[in-house]
């Protein structure tokens, strides 16, 4: 998920397609497909991960 907060704070949602997001994360397309019903729910979990990090006070992590 911090790739996902990654990906979008750096490039915004133009940039958080399905190809992205798997090579950020080093997953194939299949992982990501098995966790989520489509693109629109895997933006809405990652908008979520990344709300309860601002809420808690964090900032995500980004990945290396």
């Amino acid at each position: 998920m911090d790739a996902d907060v990654a990906l979008i704070e750096e490039n915004g949602y133009e940039a958080f397609t399905i190809a992205a997001v798997c090579e950020r994360a080093q997953v194939a397309p299949r992982a990501l497909y098995d966790r989520t019903t489509s693109k629109d729910a895997l933006f809405l979990a990652v908008y979520e991960h990344g709300i309860a990090h601002v809420t808690a006070g964090q900032r995500p992590v980004k990945p290396r």
